[in-house]
């Protein structure tokens, strides 16, 4: 978990290398709307550790018990996820002016930062709850993999999305997600089928 987070937070301060090139007001604008972020993350972070310790006491009870602590864990964080996100795009103005933006700057023009970050967050919401179930079930060594991956893929794509401004930074942000997401339901459907090819053949046995 703690290697995780750490390739996650390290890919965001490289990624202020990338939006270095902007000047200095996307640079302000990027870390303010990263400070905000954190709140939402750590309440993610949080449906993760609580379901990595409710799928380990119940090891043993099958595909379906995992299935099920997953699909909780997605809910309660994508409606955390989706919540962050509407207060963010409602209510960023007046983030960004409580975070120091000065409103006749040209940091003003960056007002809308977090929420350019709603497909990302939501993403991420659903992607980090759900590693709470790979981990309390042994299975964090291949998401650590796929943060890893999707790590990779930011950076690069950040960098040649960067001449659309803070947008373009923000939808490779997303995009780098939304890999994670699909490479996560690949090992959900592998686990899904292994365990269905376990049970026939204990049937058949």
């Amino acid at each position: 978990m703690s290697a995780d987070f750490t390739v996650r937070r390290g890919g965001a301060l490289v990624l202020v290398a990338v939006v270095a090139r902007l000047g200095l007001s996307a640079v302000a604008a990027y870390a303010i709307a990263y400070k905000v972020m954190y709140v939402a993350t750590m309440a993610f972070y949080a449906v993760r550790q609580a379901a990595a310790i409710h799928t380990a006491h119940t090891r043993g009870a099958g595909e379906d018990a995992r299935r099920d602590i997953g699909r909780q864990a997605v809910r309660l964080s994508g409606t955390l996820g989706l919540g962050a996100t509407a207060l963010f795009a409602a209510a960023a103005p007046w983030i960004m002016a409580a975070l120091g933006a000065v409103p006749d700057s040209p940091t003003k023009a960056c007002c809308a930062v977090p929420a350019l970050h709603r497909p990302y967050l939501l993403l991420m919401a659903c992607f980090i709850a759900l590693g709470g179930v790979f981990e309390g079930s042994g299975g964090a060594p291949p998401l650590f993999r796929v943060t890893l991956l999707g790590t990779t893929v930011q950076l690069p794509l950040a960098h040649a999305l960067s001449g659309l401004g803070l947008p373009g930074v923000c939808l490779a942000l997303g995009l780098a997600m939304a890999v994670q997401c699909a490479a996560v339901a690949v090992l959900l459907w592998r686990a899904r089928s292994q365990a269905e090819t376990g049970v026939s053949l204990v049937r058949v046995g």
